[in-house]
């Protein structure tokens, strides 16, 4: 339940636009109750840019969650303002890019700004928020805008980038169907942690906040025990299997002093179409001590 602080915000926002019409005037209008003053004309112009070019009632929804962000930021749907913030900031013209460049400069920094920073960090719960299954490849390309691509396998349909997640270097990779029908449909993602492994106490650490964050998310999951004598690419410490209508979502976690081999990804997440990528489906019909297969691209 939001807090009655952060719901007479909504209500005032809402009120404030029905009164004055404009997303200016209401943000105007904000300044003169927190402020007392109303600001430089061409600094509120800017501050409303990712909006400007959204459809009335959008721009309306993520400006009320931007209100809020902005005084209690807990309390925001990030989602949805992360989500109209990435598209209304590619819809900006090349003036509008401009003068954002320029007051950037000059030292502004509007609190969108700092939200857009940390979309940067692309964490598996706000990846899973935004991809869906069936999507093709362009549009995880424009998801990943402005990322490093990172060179893949030739011949399995996959795109991969670079980019940090909890702070630490991750490599993102996408898999999409092959064969005749549904080809080029997103069927999988998966997150690979420490391109070089570092040592277990460092990898243990950065995996509890992880793990926390799934947990709190997604609540209680499956594990699947370590077996040793499992073959080399499957071995692991930990293997947090998360089973959804239409999804598989796993955590997983190797170490060396379990003989988990070196050149193991330390840290994955992998996140699959349930009815499309093979690695889900056997995740799905394995007992509590099965194993699934070693090839996770999609067919």
């Amino acid at each position: 339940m939001p807090s009655s602080h952060a719901q007479a915000i909504r209500d005032f926002v809402r009120a404030s636009f029905r009164r004055e019409g404009t997303l200016y005037a209401a943000l105007q209008e904000q300044y003169k109750r927190t402020k007392g003053r109303a600001v430089d004309r061409d600094v509120a112009w800017a501050e409303l840019m990712p909006f400007r070019h959204l459809p009335e009632q959008e721009a309306l929804a993520a400006f009320v969650e931007y209100s809020v962000f902005k005084d209690i930021r807990a309390e925001a749907d990030t989602a949805l303002l992360e989500e109209a913030i990435r598209r209304g900031l590619q819809l900006l013209t090349l003036e509008e890019k401009a003068i954002l460049k320029k007051l950037d400069a000059a030292g502004y920094m509007f609190h969108w700004g700092v939200l857009f920073e940390a979309m940067s960090d692309v964490k598996p719960a706000t990846l899973i928020r935004h991809i869906k299954w069936g999507i093709g490849k362009d549009e995880v390309r424009q998801m990943f805008s402005g990322k490093q691509p990172l060179a893949v396998e030739p011949g399995y349909g996959e795109i991969g980038f670079l980019s940090p997640s909890y702070g630490l270097p991750a490599c993102f990779f996408f898999y999409f169907r092959r064969g005749t029908f549904g080809a080029g449909k997103l069927a999988r993602a998966e997150i690979h942690y420490f391109p070089e492994r570092p040592p277990d106490a460092d990898v243990e650490r950065a995996y509890v906040p992880m793990r926390r964050d799934l947990v709190a998310e997604y609540g209680q999951p499956r594990e699947l025990p370590c077996a040793k004598d499992a073959p080399a690419e499957l071995r692991h410490s930990q293997l947090l299997i998360w089973i959804f209508p239409d999804s598989v979502l796993t955590l997983s976690c190797g170490l060396l002093r379990d003989e988990v081999p070196a050149d193991n990804s330390p840290i994955g997440v992998g996140y699959g179409d349930r009815k499309r990528d093979l690695f889900s489906q056997a995740v799905c019909r394995s007992g509590p001590g099965g194993r699934a297969g070693t090839d996770t691209r999609p067919r």
